[in-house]
């Protein structure tokens, strides 16, 4: 706790810890994801993983076994080797080959690929159809949609806590220094600046209300500052000649006004934070008769 301006005792609240919800979220797009890569039809290969395959098999260490997987499948005669693909008694380079007979040359080297066991894959999985690529960029666009919002909702509510944490703490400013203006008999302090601290302090409770209309401490903060208590005791005060009750008086609507504070910087830490778990507080009226 810290003491403001004028010896109120505004209290320090944590700041707002990550949402669960956001991982929650996060969870849920993954799983629809998943969803959608085991179910959908099948789709066609990338054309990065058919560029992969034919860069794989134009490697010159691969030439030769090419050639022999070429002739055993029947895409190309005998007599072709590393050096060309016979074509009608000529040598072609296997280059040349894939541009003119392209099916020949997939068949021969996805056999290849195949018999290597290497890891490229097909650009799909065998449950689904979505390709690789496209599902990544699907997850990664909605995932980052997700945090985005997640992130301008946190903002929102962090700058609505904080402008509610500041104007509790202005209003307390405020009508602790209205009130100490009575220490002498007639008072000659003005209630302006106190009441549009209460007007502006009631306009942001208001706002909590309609989100957390449960919330049972802020409705009577709410229904206390709208009663207009302070001025009200203000022309008591000054009636009262009496200093030792004039003193009781004053002590007594301090402590209301702290106890406003309270529910208000307490409101103010709840409304960013869904999981904030202090205890409500309860609003302290005075005992002198001013409710």
């Amino acid at each position: 706790m810290s003491k403001g301006k004028r010896g109120l005792v505004v209290r320090q609240l944590p700041r707002v810890r990550k949402p669960r919800k956001l991982i929650i979220t996060v969870l849920a797009i993954a799983v629809l994801g998943v969803g959608a890569w085991l179910v959908l039809p099948a789709g066609t290969t990338p054309e990065a993983v058919h560029d992969a395959r034919s860069v794989y098999c134009l490697q010159p260490s691969e030439w030769a076994a090419l050639a022999d997987a070429a002739v055993a499948l029947g895409s190309a005669p005998e007599g072709s080797s590393a050096n060309g693909v016979m074509i009608n008694g000529t040598s072609t380079s296997l280059v040349q080959w894939r541009k003119d007979h392209g099916d020949d040359f997939t068949r021969a080297c996805d056999a290849l690929v195949a018999l290597r066991n290497v890891p490229i894959t097909s650009g799909t999985q065998s449950g689904g159809g979505i390709p690789q690529a496209i599902l990544l960029a699907l997850l990664t666009a909605a995932l980052g949609f997700a945090s985005a919002f997640r992130r301008d909702q946190l903002a929102r509510r962090q700058a609505d806590g904080d402008a509610l944490r500041a104007s509790a703490q202005k209003y307390g400013e405020t009508a602790v220094a209205y009130l100490d203006g009575f220490a002498s008999v007639p008072s000659t302090n003005s209630p302006a600046e106190m009441q549009a601290a209460r007007r502006d302090l009631v306009a942001r409770l208001r706002t909590v209300q309609r989100t957390h209309p449960d919330r049972r401490s802020v409705a009577d903060a709410v229904t206390w500052l709208d009663g207009d208590k302070l001025e009200s005791a203000g022309n008591e005060l000054d009636r009262k000649r009496d200093t030792p009750a004039r003193n009781a008086l004053i002590k007594d609507l301090k402590r209301t006004v702290e106890s406003v504070v309270d529910i208000a910087t307490w409101a103010a830490t709840a409304q960013v934070d869904a999981g904030y778990t202090t205890a409500e507080p309860a609003l302290l009226t005075s005992g002198t008769g001013v409710r």
